[in-house]
């Protein structure tokens, strides 16, 4: 079974870089795409997601929802291609977007449906 190094990068018990499963490294990779802006990374500007952007939108109006549906998928389709996305639930409040995620990690022997909740800030300055 294939591992990574843990993102947050951390130390284990021995003093060496954490280790993280393929599973937490899929998690990984999906959250860390939806965090980042594109244009934000200097040497890949291409990588990341316009979350972002519905920062300055009615996050409750049905269109900005359905807007925000198909920015996250293209962006893990785009940058997280092992992963087939399930289904995906959004919640809003005023200031923050919580995306409930049902994935199929494409890499996995059986392919079982895998589920993770992340929580997107998209609230006002």
């Amino acid at each position: 079974m294939a591992t990574g190094l843990a993102y947050p990068l951390d130390l284990d018990a021995a003093r060496n870089f954490a280790l993280a499963s393929p599973e937490d490294l899929v998690k990984s990779a999906i959250a860390i795409t939806l965090l980042t802006p594109i244009g934000s990374r200097p040497m890949f500007r291409d990588f990341g997601s316009e979350v972002h952007k519905l920062r300055f939108m009615n996050i409750n109006d049905p269109a900005t929802q359905a807007l925000a549906v198909t920015t996250i998928t293209e962006s893990i389709e785009t940058w997280v291609p092992e992963v087939e996305i399930a289904d995906l639930v959004l919640t809003a409040d005023n200031e923050d977007l919580t995306v409930d995620l049902q994935y199929v990690d494409l890499r996995s022997l059986g392919q079982q449906l895998k589920f993770m909740t992340i929580i997107l800030p998209v609230g006002g300055p």
